[in-house]
């Protein structure tokens, strides 16, 4: 099994992302809006290809629309 990608979901991903510098040296970069998830994220490079995913719901009405919005509202 290969895992290239863990995805979080935080209430402020740019908040989790310099969390995650100041308290673990982990770099990021800002990742996409996804309109049919409400969600924007960062990326946080690990061992190449491999990357940590942080998604923040940025749009609830929008989130309501899909079924991973749906999810990402329910956590």
């Amino acid at each position: 099994m290969r895992i290239d990608r863990v995805v979080a979901l935080a209430p402020d991903a740019g908040a989790a992302a310099e969390r995650l510098r100041d308290e673990h040296g982990l770099g990021s970069e800002p990742g996409p809006y996804l309109p049919f998830a409400g969600t924007r994220g960062v990326h946080v490079p690990l061992a190449p290809p491999a990357y940590l995913e942080v998604l923040a719901i940025e749009d609830r009405k929008a989130a309501q629309g899909s079924t991973s919005g749906r999810a990402a509202l329910a956590c």
